[in-house]
Order: structure tokens, then sequence, then C-alpha cells
């Protein structure tokens, strides 16, 4: 991949990432948000504008070819589908974010339902679902309120992909048109996707204007917005514009490990765009970890625009961890730029001599930051060519054999093997396989697990010939994940070959977990139907947490049948776990109705921890409904604790009268 190629996926991967799902604490209390004049009007409007889903399903006379035929004139329909499908298909992640970006660049806003109708045709069920979240989150960008209202409308995609379309969508209509957006906003019931679209359209309107839109986060939607995303919004929108203003903005929340990264993001672009300002304004910090995290950041960002002159800073800096850090965020920007540089690290690097990373490193006086410095350098080896690059795997493991034992020179030897064996398997295999100790351990695991990842019936193969039965423990979990991507009943016909034991276990428990990502019901009707003792109830806990994400609802019927009430439980706390976030009120409404025990206080238990940061109240309230005294205990002291944090009057009332022990109610009240 060329350097111009791996910059826009990193582009492309950056958004993706911000618009990752976290969770957080809550900002304020939600009776005390005042609404504005302009937003409370329109939260308060009546639904006055119904958006009608569009009428995408194709008449009796019309198919999905037929509609196909009119997208693409240089392409028939099964030269359409066979595209997506190679592309969905992709293994390589960089190729596919790339190859997607440019199969949606290509069309026609007007004819997005007719895409989707189309894609329904796709035979892999993932593929069907990110094909169809992909188009809606493209369509999004020109028309969000249809592609709302089409998203609305599927059943059939998991929690993940709900709420990504959710957020994207919300994001692009919060740019478009805010007013909008809150209203159909507050047509959700309260929950997760409410919860998301709100945060979407203020990420949206932060795009035109962070500061209104972190204001407003911050007044009026207290409640649904938590530390995390008004941490995101700062320094993912106003940074850009104004970095001193969100510096100080984030400098006034509370000081959690996510603010105190997001101030160090900050300062590092702040630094590249003028370093001797973000200094100054870190050195007035008090003196502590977060001024020295800062300064070494600053030192990172100026490295990237005058290398000579922030070199130059870090030297002069007195010995210890502070100068230790600046030197590591330099090396590491070198590293990174040789990385990118490929087979021509001259043309990033001032001077000639393409060893110049590992004569710095080797310059450097033994401790954590060389550790990290060196295990960094070779994270990127592996995308320097092998047989173009000054780097190559002889010279690798030359440098690593020179490196003083312990764990650095282990976890260094592992990476080399692991990129050797994308081209060279048996013979990086080989290699680890004369090493001794834990760095023949881990080189040996890190070389069969690249092979199951590129060629699994060849790992396969090697791993069962006779003498190789020590090595199948390290590689069948993988190697059967791998077969059964491709084909599950391929890969339980594998499983049958193998004679009872724990690589039989875990082989069979890889193909299950593995096959009901895609196809749940099947993986069921097997797990019930053909396995036994400890590889059944595996298989069942890895069904319900799957089948859940997509279809919750089929997921609890299923369980509801089991036998074991051991499996019964354990499934029941992945249902709930995969089931509340998405939709907390049925989740809840199916707690109600199961009968006292094991079972419910599981699910009861998983609920309450999937509540906890976004309502600690109701976690705390959940918890207490616990039957055994221990869960019930654990679960309240972690909910309660979080809830008294924000609403210590009403934490406390509600404790005074719980079903916790004395013990806890006295440790708690102190």
């Amino acid at each position: 991949m060329s350097i111009k190629s791996f910059l826009l996926y990193l582009a492309l991967i950056g958004v993706g990432l911000a618009g990752g799902i976290v969770t957080g604490i809550r900002i304020g209390s939600p009776s005390s948000a005042a609404k504005t004049p302009e937003i409370s009007d329109t939260l308060n409007q009546s639904e006055k504008h119904p958006i009608s889903t569009p009428d995408i399903a194709p008449t009796p006379n019309e198919t999905s070819v037929d509609i196909a035929k009119s997208l693409a004139p240089s392409k028939k329909p099964a030269a359409l589908l066979d595209q997506l499908t190679r592309i969905l298909n992709e293994s390589d992640e960089n190729d596919k974010a790339l190859e997607k970006a440019d199969f949606l660049s290509q069309l026609d806003p007007q004819r997005f339902p007719e895409y989707l109708t189309l894609v329904r045709s796709l035979q892999k069920k993932s593929n069907r679902r990110e094909a169809t979240s992909m188009i809606v989150n493209q369509w999004a960008k020109t028309d969000p309120a249809a592609a709302w209202s089409y998203a609305n409308s599927l059943m059939d995609l998991n929690t993940h992909d709900r709420l990504d379309a959710t957020t994207h969508i919300f994001v692009a209509w919060g740019e478009r048109s805010p007013q909008e957006a809150f209203i159909q906003a507050k047509k959700l019931p309260p929950g997760w996707l409410r919860h998301w679209a709100t945060y979407g359209i203020l990420r949206g309107m932060a795009r035109n204007d962070p500061e209104k839109a972190i204001e407003l986060a911050k007044r009026d939607f207290s409640s649904d917005v938590n530390q995390v995303q008004l941490v995101n919004l700062n320094w993912m929108y106003l940074a850009p514009k104004n970095p001193q203003q969100a510096a100080s903005n984030l400098l006034q929340l509370p000081a959690t490990g996510t603010t105190q990264n997001a101030i160090n993001n900050v300062v590092y672009t702040w630094a590249t765009q003028d370093p001797k300002a973000a200094l100054q304004w870190v050195q007035k910090l008090p003196n502590g970890s977060l001024r020295n995290q800062n300064i070494a950041k600053a030192v990172s960002g100026w490295s990237e625009i005058d290398p000579e002159d922030a070199s130059t800073f870090v030297l002069g800096l007195p010995n210890g961890e502070l100068r230790n850090q600046a030197i590591e965020q330099v090396l590491l920007y070198q590293s990174i730029k040789l990385g990118l540089a490929g087979s021509n690290p001259e043309s990033y690097i001032t001077g000639s001599n393409p060893d110049f990373l590992k004569n710095f490193v080797d310059k450097l006086p033994e401790g954590p930051s060389k550790n990290r410095v060196v295990e960094r350098m070779f994270d990127l080896s592996s995308s320097w060519d092998p047989n173009m690059s000054h780097w190559n795997t002889q010279a690798a493991l030359q440098y690593v054999d020179e490196m003083t034992p312990g764990l650095m020179q282990t976890n260094a030897v592992a990476k080399v093997v692991s990129q050797w064996a994308v081209n060279d398997s048996t013979g990086a295999l080989a290699y680890a396989q004369q090493l001794d100790g834990e760095m023949k351990r881990a080189a040996t695991s890190s070389a069969l697990s690249e092979w199951a990842h590129h060629d699994p019936k060849a790992a396969l193969d090697y791993v069962t010939k006779p003498g190789n039965e020590v090595l199948q423990a390290d590689a069948i979990s993988s190697i059967a994940s791998e077969l059964a991507k491709a084909n599950p009943q391929d890969a339980l016909a594998v499983a049958e070959k193998f004679s009872e034991g724990p690589n039989r276990q875990n082989f069979l428990s890889s193909v299950i977990s593995t096959w009901s990502q895609n196809d749940p019901v099947s993986a069921a009707d097997y797990a019930l139907h053909k396995l036994s003792g400890e590889s059944q109830a595996k298989a069942i806990t890895d069904v319900a947490w799957n089948w859940a994400g997509d279809d919750p609802q089929a997921t609890a019927k299923w369980i509801s049948g089991l036998s074991d009430n051991d499996s019964k439980t354990n499934a029941t706390r992945n249902l709930i776990w995969q089931w509340t976030p998405n939709d907390s009120k049925s989740a809840g409404d199916y707690l109600k109705q199961l009968p006292v025990g094991p079972t419910r206080d599981a699910g009861l238990g998983a609920y309450s921890d999937k509540m906890v940061n976004t309502d600690p109240a109701a976690a705390t309230q959940w918890a207490n409904s616990i039957s055994d005294d221990k869960g019930r205990d654990y679960y309240v002291e972690i909910a309660y604790r979080k809830w008294v944090a924000t609403a210590p009057n009403d934490a406390k009332a509600f404790l005074e009268n719980s079903a916790v022990s004395d013990e806890l109610k006295s440790r708690l009240q102190q």
C-alpha cells in the first residue's frame, strides 16, 4: 500500500474511532438543565412532520436484478454484487476501508433505496448487515431524514450496527438541520438509541460551531451527554479551531484518565501548529504527572515540524523521568515516519543513514522509556517491505539477538516472527522452535497465529502431523475460527477427526462461536443436539452472546427452553449484557417475568452492570432486587458509588431502606 493510501486509511478510521461507543460519567443533573428558547421550542413542538419510510420493496414484476440494471450502466447486477461481496470479504482492513470509500463515492444519491433493495440478495448475513449499514450511512450525508426512516425500520441490524447507523445519521442530520434532528431524537424512547442520537446531533453541530455545541451539551443535555462525550466534543471539534480554549475547557472537567488523555491529544495537535505557545501553556500547569505528560506531548508535536529544535529542547531538560518521556516522544515520531516511509526512509528523515533509529535507541539508558521505544519500533516493522527496506527479517533478528534478555526481547522476537510468517510460515515456525523457554513459546504462538490467519488448512495439516502434537494447543482455536468463517460444516467435519480431549473441545468451541456470529439458529441447534458436557455449556453461552446481538427476543425464547440450569444462567447473563444497551425497557420487562433464583440474579447483575454508567440510580435499584445476598451487595455497591457521586441525597435515602447487609450499609455510609 502506498503512503498516500495509508494516510487516507488513517483518516477514514479516525472518523470511525471518534464515533465509537464509549461510556462515561454523567455531567450535572437532569432536573437542573434549562433549555434555551431556540432548542426548547424545537423539543416541545408537536410531531408536525412525520417522516414516511421509503417504499423500497420491489413490485410483483420487479426484482432486485431489474432494479440493479438501472443502477450502474457499465456493470451488470451480478458484477455489482460480486464487487460488493469481494470488498466486504477483503481480509486486509486497510484495503477494505479504501475500497469501501471508493465504492460508496460512486453511488447515485437518488437511488439509495434501490441499492438497499439490491444488497438484500447478498448470501452472507454479515455481508447484508454491513452493506446495509454502510449504504445507510452514506445516504445520511445527503438526506438524513430519509436515511433514518429507513434505518429505523430495519429489524435485522445487530446492536452495534444499529447504534453505529444511528450515530452516523444523526451526525449528518445535526450538521444540516439540528432542530429537525432534535425533534426526531425526542420521539425515541429513553435509552441507548436516544442517547446516541442526541450525541450525534451535537457532533454534527460541532462541525460548524463547536463552542455552541459544547455550551448546549453542558446546559441543556447534561442528562444525555456523558463526560467522555463532552471530552470528545472538545478535543475532536474545538481543538482544531481553538486548542487553547479546548485545553482550558478540559481542565475544568473531573480529572479522569479520559480527560487527561484528551488534554494530551489537544496539546500535541496544538504543538504541530504553534509549539512555543503550546509549551508556554503547559509549563503553567501545576507540577505533576499531567504537566510532565503534556510537555512530552508538546515535544512530540514540535518534532513533527522541527525535529532539530525539538531535540535541542529535550537535551536541555534535566535528567529524570520528564526528559525520558520527551526523548521517547521524539523517537516515536521519528519511528512512525520511518514506518510510513517504507523503502525510502531518506525522503522523510534528515540524513541518509537508515540505521538512524537503531543508533538512537542504542544511546538511550536502559529503562521503561527505552523498552517502549523498542516495542514501538518492532510494531512498525510490519509495515516495511522485507524485500526492499533496509530493516529486513535478518537485520531485525540480529538486532533482537543483541538485546538484553527479558520481556522486551521476547516481545520483539514474537513481532518479527509474526511478520516473517506472512511470507514464510514454515521458516518462521522452524526458527521459533529452536528458541528456548518463554521466547520459544511466544514466537511459536505468534507464527502459528499468523499462519492460521492467512492459510488455515496448511496450518492444520502441519500441526496435526505426527510429532507436532505439542503445537496443536497453541494453534487449534485460531485455525478452527478461520475454517468456520469459510464453511462451518467443513470445520465441524475436521473437529470429528480429533480424539476426545482439550484440543477437540477447544476446536469445537471456536467453530461454534464463529458460526453463531453469522448463523446463530443453526449453531444453536447443533449445540443442543450434537454436543454435551463442557463443550455444550461453552457453546450455549457463545451462541447466546452472538445471537442476542441480532435478535434478543428469539434468543430469550431459545434460552427459556434450555434444561441445564447452569447453562441457562450463563446464557441469560450474556443475553442481558447484549440486550440492555439497545433496549433497556424490553430487557427489564423480560427480567421481571423470570422466577426468583440464580438465573434471574445473573440477569439482574448484568442489567445493573450495563446501566451503571448511564443511569446509576436505576442500576442500584435493580441490583437491590437480587435474591442472593453476596451478589446483591456486590452490584449495589458498584452502582451506589456512582449514584451517590451525582445525587447524594437520593442515593443515601435509598440506602437506608435497601436490602443490602448491615456491614455494607455501614461501609457505604462512612
